[in-house]
């Protein structure tokens, strides 16, 4: 409910009843970053941070897929961090290999390090997550999924990542809207990317550059021979962050489809399935691998990838070879 009152172009009656929370909630998160600031420390190699200034969704895990990618082709070692939201791991920083459990490492890093192949760590404590990697491999370049806001680590180039359709909402920061941070706070970081732009209601955001996320591979993950075609009757799941574009675009692809929304992160179990079991089901490669060991038998993913546009990929490319020879030639003084 109160999402829906974040984004209206202005305040409503709940969200002016919140204002005063807001007030709080800005001075205590200034006066928490403030001290933060202080702690933290740099790191022997350059340390790219992939997040946003908004509460929901904006696309950061499958960039962060991608950026790693982008340099991995370019023959440069690329470690992973990540807090491991809705990991119950035993204990911390935790290295992300294929026989990680998912429950342990939360989805997110456990999809990145299967798509990525590169060394993956979590931990609540990023610093810690990074000092692991660095322990044990040989890297050039470590990136961070979301911690914009984990100021005691330190960050040598900072990429935000906004929704066109949503932008920042009503301007206002938690609970009154959807703002971790002041909208100026985009002057400060490196370089800002526009999710869909093609959807852009805001004109502030035609100012930046944007990315696609595309549907790049539906993949049999059961043993289904047989492609989904349109006169079938597909459940669709989706345990994700605003989940409306991914059925919308199973929809525009002209599959018939029954939707089933969970929470974001959510821990499936066989009883979610329990009414659909044998039926076709498709979901995202994110809540796949919460869902790899339920024994569903007819089960098709949908791989999500990242598109920029070839010159601010070559851009992007060129910061990132920077860092490296700038910490390189630190390392080597």
């Amino acid at each position: 409910m109160l999402v829906k009152h974040w984004y209206r172009n202005r305040l409503t009656w709940l969200t002016f009843l919140l204002l005063p929370l807001e007030v709080l909630y800005k001075l205590i998160s200034q006066r928490k970053s403030h001290k933060d600031k202080l702690k933290s420390r740099v790191f022997r190699c350059p340390l790219v941070v992939v997040g946003n200034i908004t509460v929901g969704g904006t696309g950061k895990t499958p960039f962060i897929i991608y950026l790693s990618h982008l340099l991995s082709q370019h023959q440069y070692r690329v470690g992973i961090v990540s807090r491991g939201y809705g990991g119950r791991g035993a204990r911390y920083p935790l290295m992300v290999t294929a026989e990680t459990d998912v429950e342990q490492c939360g989805d997110e890093p456990k999809l990145i390090a299967n798509a990525t192949g590169v060394p993956v760590c979590v931990s609540p404590n990023r610093n810690e997550a990074v000092d692991a990697l660095l322990q044990q491999h040989e890297l050039d370049i470590v990136l961070s999924d979301d911690g914009l806001q984990h100021y005691k680590m330190h960050r040598d180039y900072e990429i935000v990542l906004l929704d066109a359709q949503r932008g920042w909402g009503n301007g206002h920061r938690i609970p009154s809207g959807p703002l971790r941070e002041s909208i100026r706070r985009l002057d400060q970081v490196n370089q800002v990317y526009i999710k869909q732009a093609g959807a852009a209601k805001r004109k502030e955001l035609d100012c930046f550059p944007s990315f696609r996320l595309v549907e790049s591979q539906l993949l049999s993950v059961t043993g289904c021979q047989a492609r989904p075609d349109s006169q079938q009757v597909i459940h669709a799941v989706a345990g994700i962050a605003h989940p409306e574009p991914f059925f919308e675009a199973l929809e525009q692809l002209g599959y018939r489809i029954i939707r089933h929304v969970f929470a974001d992160h959510h821990h499936f179990t066989l009883e979610d399935f329990a009414k659909f079991r044998d039926s076709l089901i498709i979901m995202t490669e994110k809540d796949w691998v919460k869902c790899c060991n339920l024994s569903l038998r007819r089960v098709w993913v949908v791989r999500i990838s990242v598109k920029l546009d070839s010159v601010q990929e070559q851009h992007l490319l060129t910061d990132m070879r920077q860092l490296i020879v700038t910490s390189r030639t630190e390392n080597n003084a």
